[in-house]
């Protein structure tokens, strides 16, 4: 909206991507393990505070970036997310239409079953449930991360299926791709792809 604001010729859609060189498992020492991983900031958003601490009673969490935990970058972030069994993603912006931050991207892209904050139209970018975890309420979230904390069988499967999804979909190739055609005036046919203006 913004853009079309500014008098933009064309506003599209387009996801994250995730880049196979980059995002793929990594084996790391035992102190990059996690059963449920998020490591991203509180950035002023209540309620990522009000989950956080409401997982960190319920489920077997690590933290790093907020509240008090050192941030990990580099190598080590890809030792951290390539090594949990579940990557925790908490929308800033849970009413933008498929608003996903990078990292889910990164999380399917190294092996890890995402588990995020549901958003609007998300069933154009992932299927719920096959693919990825979704949930609404602090409630629903942990009742789902235990369930799959204890039944490794269907999360392996789930997160099997996110990286499969994540590396057919958003490669750089296929999201730049799908930029030049929109520039071009050709949008390509693609579950997620809209041209908001003109």
């Amino acid at each position: 909206q913004w853009y079309v604001e500014a008098g933009a010729e064309r506003v599209a859609y387009f996801p994250n991507m995730t880049e196979p060189s980059l995002d793929y498992p990594q084996e790391a020492e035992e102190k990059w393990h996690s059963n449920v991983l998020f490591t991203g900031g509180l950035h002023g958003v209540p309620e990522r505070k009000e989950l956080i601490e409401h997982l960190k009673e319920r489920v077997d969490l690590t933290l790093y970036h907020c509240l008090g935990n050192p941030t990990v970058t580099g190598r080590d972030y890809y030792a951290a997310i390539s090594n949990t069994r579940i990557g925790l993603n908490i929308s800033a912006f849970p009413d933008f239409d498929k608003c996903l931050s990078d990292r889910p991207y990164h999380y399917l892209g190294c092996g890890a079953m995402l588990c995020t904050r549901e958003v609007p139209e998300m069933t154009r970018l992932f299927t719920p449930d096959k693919e990825i975890i979704t949930f609404m309420s602090k409630e629903e979230a942990a009742e789902k991360i235990s369930y799959y904390l204890e039944h490794e069988p269907q999360r392996a499967a789930i997160a099997a299926a996110g990286q499969q999804a994540v590396r057919a979909r958003f490669t750089p190739e296929r999201v730049v791709g799908d930029m030049l055609a929109t520039i071009d005036g050709t949008p390509p046919d693609r579950p997620w792809s809209e041209v908001v203006c003109p």
